[in-house]
């Protein structure tokens, strides 16, 4: 396996790739949910950094405090350092508990993969509605 010796030119190709794909495809606005993680926050820190317009969105479902608290941190941060960046949280646990109570489920229906698939709905019916380009993290399967 290669090791990444430059992360800084690595930065930049990825940027250029961004931004490449926007032009190729008459994108002007990029989409990014922001969980508090790492993956996250180095993606829509990526996204802000080509200077295209990007909105990062916060989207606690069931959430513990402290992951809630970094995506607010971060959604901050963002939106301070780059002027194209704007943030916002939608809480999805009232939603959730509905969806949770009119449906029969045989186990406890709380895995990462449903708690991903509910945000990343949300990510693709806001990025439909402006018809803008939505960044998507891959789910890890539990």
């Amino acid at each position: 396996m290669d090791r990444i010796i430059d992360y800084e030119n690595l930065s930049d190709k990825i940027q250029e790739w961004i931004l490449t794909y926007t032009v190729e495809h008459k994108i002007t606005t990029l989409v990014v949910g922001v969980s508090g993680g790492i993956d996250s926050a180095v993606v829509s820190t990526l996204c802000a950094k080509t200077g295209l317009p990007t909105l990062v969105i916060g989207m606690p479902l069931n959430s513990s405090e402290s992951n809630t608290e970094l995506s607010n941190k971060h959604i901050s941060f963002l939106c301070e350092k780059y002027k194209n960046v704007n943030g916002y949280t939608i809480d999805l646990s009232k939603t959730f508990q509905e969806f949770k109570s009119n449906v029969l489920f045989e186990k406890e229906f709380n895995s990462p993969s449903f708690r991903a698939a509910c945000s990343n709905n949300l990510l693709i019916i806001w990025s439909s509605q402006i018809q803008e380009l939505f960044i998507r993290l891959g789910i890890k399967r539990a």
